[in-house]
């Protein structure tokens, strides 16, 4: 019988030790839990702080981007009126040379009749 009491005093204590472990590990379950959801609500936030950093860096790139653009079409427009002014100024000075060039035949051929008349009349 003693032995009996011995193996149920063994056993109470063995459950003693055995519940106080696992309301420490209960304990420290639940203060792993309050950490990973601290650290969730931290990387949630520094997510949200990466999100905005890279929307203004696309932002800050993409207002580059349109500084290029805008400079670039300021360059090409340039690149157009000057090309006009080239188209003009060529134009220009064809019709002022097919009219020179006009004025001289014409010239000449008055020029001829006029000789030819002059030979006939002689």
């Amino acid at each position: 019988m003693a032995k009996a009491q011995n193996e149920a005093q063994a056993f109470a204590s063995q459950e003693t030790q055995l519940k106080q472990q696992l309301e420490d590990m209960s304990a420290e379950l639940s203060l792993f839990k309050e950490v990973k959801g601290k650290l969730e609500m931290e990387l949630a936030t520094k997510e949200r702080l990466l999100k905005r950093a890279m929307d203004s860096r696309k932002e800050y790139e993409m207002d580059a981007q349109a500084s290029n653009w805008l400079r670039d079409k300021a360059k090409m427009s340039q690149q157009i009126e000057d090309l006009q002014r080239q188209l003009i100024d060529a134009t220009d000075a064809l019709e002022q040379r097919q009219t020179t060039s006009t004025d001289s035949r014409y010239r000449e051929e008055r020029k001829r009749f006029l000789e030819e008349i002059d030979s006939l009349q002689q």
